[in-house]
Order: C-alpha cells, then sequence, then structure tokens
C-alpha cells in the first residue's frame, strides 16, 4: 500500500514515514490511507507526479513522432515544442496546487505560462530567456479577454498535436474532445475504407470532410467528430490563429456538439465547463491511472461515486485524488463481488 500511494502520488519509493505508518498498521484502513495521502499530496514531488498524469492523459507522448513542414512552419522548433508542453503541464499544476481551483477553470482561464518561443507564436510581450540556463524558462502572463485564445482547447500544443504537417485535421482534434474530455469511445475506421481526402472536392478541408461524410460508410464516426473539431479552424497546424485557410478563403469556425451550435473553441469551452461528462470523464481517466487498468463493468458504480465525490469538493482535484486511493478500487487487487472468491492460505511446507 505504501509502495502504490507513493508511486502514484510521488512517482518514487516511498520515504521513512510512510512504510513506518505502514508497519503500524495505518494503512490497513480507508481513513489511514486518506491522511497519508493528503501528507503526500503536500510535497512538491506530488506536482511532478500529477504533470506525468496528466501529459500522459493528454497523449504527450505523440510529440515524440509529430512532425511540421519545415518551409511552411518554421517556427516549429524544439524550443517552441518545450514551450508547448511546458505551458499546459505548468498550468496544470498552478491550478491544482497553487489556486486549488476549480478543475473546469481550466477550460476558460485567460492565465498561460509562456517561454519565449511560445510567447512570440502567442504574440505577447516578449520573454527574455533565464540568464541560468537551468533555470524555469516560462513566465506568467494573462491573455485578456477578446485575444481570440484562452482556455486548455486553444493551447498551441494540443492544437499542434491533433493536426498534420501541412493541415490541421478537425477530425482530429474533434476525436480528442469526443474521447478524451467525455469518455465516449470513436472505434476505428472499417477494414478498406478510404480515409485519405485525396481527390474529394472542395476548396476548403471543411467542404472536403463534408464531402467525405456523404459516405454512409464513413458518416457514422465523423459526425462524432469532425462538427466538434471544425470549431478548432481559426487555429493553424502549430496552434497560431488564422483568419484565412488559404488566400482569399476566409475561415468558417462553426460547429457543434451533439447537436447544439458553438463558433470557435472558446465557445465549445464555455458548454463543456457545464457539461457533467467533463469532470466525470476526467475521474474516470485518473483511476485508470491510478489502478492501471481500463475499468471492468463492477467498478463503474465506484467510479460514479468518485464522480459525485468530486463535484461534491468543488472539483478540487487533490481532494478527487484522496477519495480514490481511499476507494476500493484502489486499495484491494480486486473488487469483492460474487465471482471473487478468497484463496485458501497456503499450509507450511505445500510451496508458493
Amino acid at each position: 500500500m505504501a509502495s502504490r500511494l507513493s508511486f502514484l502520488l510521488w512517482n518514487t519509493t516511498p520515504d521513512d514515514e510512510l512504510l513506518d505508518a505502514a508497519e503500524r498498521g495505518e494503512l490497513a484502513s480507508a481513513d489511514g490511507v486518506k491522511g497519508a495521502a493528503r501528507r503526500l499530496l503536500e510535497s512538491p514531488r506530488a506536482r511532478e507526479a500529477l504533470i506525468s498524469f496528466y501529459s500522459e492523459y493528454l497523449n504527450f507522448d505523440r510529440f515524440a513522432s509529430l512532425s511540421k513542414n519545415a518551409e511552411l512552419y518554421p517556427e516549429y522548433t524544439p524550443e517552441l515544442v518545450a514551450g508547448m508542453k511546458g505551458e499546459i503541464q505548468h498550468l496544470f499544476a498552478w491550478m491544482v496546487f497553487d489556486q486549488k481551483a476549480d478543475y473546469r477553470d481550466i477550460l476558460t482561464t485567460t492565465v498561460t505560462f509562456v517561454n519565449p518561443q511560445l510567447a512570440a507564436l502567442y504574440g505577447l510581450e516578449p520573454v527574455e530567456p533565464p540568464a541560468d540556463p537551468a533555470a524555469d524558462p516560462f513566465v506568467q502572463r494573462d491573455l485578456g479577454a477578446g485575444s481570440g485564445r484562452g482556455g486548455l482547447l486553444t493551447s498551441a500544443g494540443l492544437l499542434a498535436l491533433y493536426a498534420h504537417d501541412t493541415v490541421t485535421s478537425p477530425t482530429l482534434r474533434g476525436k480528442f474532445v469526443r474521447q478524451n474530455l467525455l469518455c465516449e469511445d470513436v472505434p476505428p475506421p472499417p477494414p478498406g475504407v478510404m480515409t485519405s481526402l485525396e481527390g474529394v472536392e472542395g476548396d476548403t478541408l471543411r467542404e472536403r470532410l463534408e464531402a467525405h461524410r456523404t459516405d454512409p460508410v464513413c458518416s457514422a464516426c465523423h459526425s462524432k467528430m469532425d462538427p466538434i473539431g471544425f470549431g478548432f479552424e481559426s487555429f493553424d497546424p502549430i496552434g497560431r490563429v488564422r483568419t484565412e485557410e488559404a488566400p482569399g478563403v476566409p475561415i468558417d469556425s462553426t460547429g457543434d456538439l451533439d447537436g447544439i451550435a458553438f463558433t470557435g473553441p472558446q465557445e465549445l469551452q464555455a458548454m463543456l465547463v457545464d457539461d457533467p461528462r467533463v469532470p466525470a470523464c476526467f475521474a474516470r481517466q485518473l483511476y485508470r491511472f491510478a489502478t492501471g487498468h481500463l475499468e471492468l463493468p463492477r467498478e463503474l458504480p465506484l467510479i460514479d461515486q468518485l464522480g459525485s465525490d468530486f463535484a461534491g469538493s468543488d472539483y478540487r482535484v487533490v481532494d478527487l485524488l484522496v477519495e480514490l486511493v481511499a476507494s476500493d478500487g484502489f486499495r484491494f487487487a480486486a473488487l469483492p463481488d460474487t465471482d471473487w472468491v478468497a484463496p485458501a492460505p497456503v499450509e507450511e511446507g505445500e510451496g508458493a
């Protein structure tokens, strides 16, 4: 129990205080686990561990193979990529640990964190690199109202992650919202289905995707993703604001989520803040990370309860973590039910 707590909340081995608590039997109860968890979460180590979870949740591993056309996007450098990742990581840690804010605020805040390269991409006041190369290059900035940017879904990192090397991808961006924020599965294309838009007529990517959706085989899945992703078209493949897709071709950033229309990602984010699926999905994703497996049917009531507890704590992530580690789903190797039978004790001499 001590090891599981420590590796989840600190991403390292337990300290002596936690091992002593385990030795005294204090981690045998839910209340004992809660007390230990709150101590661990007060340590700076918890920031790094939770950042690791959030990076995995947003699929930051995609950055390792992500490329952009060098002629079209010369700004896309390793330093800018570091800024893209760091912005989201700093923002998440700031909201969870420093502000102890409502988790949903990450969708609407105008506060962000930028390094020199990301500040230039956003058109913000220049940021000077620190004199000490080992110092944190990120500074806090307020994007301000009317900037066209603000909130997680307008961060350059996410917009770049879910775009191609030369063009955007309403499909990938919409799929991210559907799967990662709403926890709704989108099945892969059926075998043999053409996924390329090559040869599909249309002056804009929207028109080509809408033509692509006229195929009934493609429509079922694309109708769940593309209408959401169209709302991000005011951002190019590296997350920079744009007003035209091509010279003389203005951007249309209207979209809809489950039949409700919106324009641009900020209107979408305002809708998602009030959507109960968003915090419930976050609780589910955190449970998956903590337990190391996709939830089983018998775990669904427990996850629903965690979602209710999350709402009851005003959506504070630290409180959600404490309830999660104290739950039967984390404390026990398997939830007791009619299918689970405790093994008979091994008699001395029988071996393992």
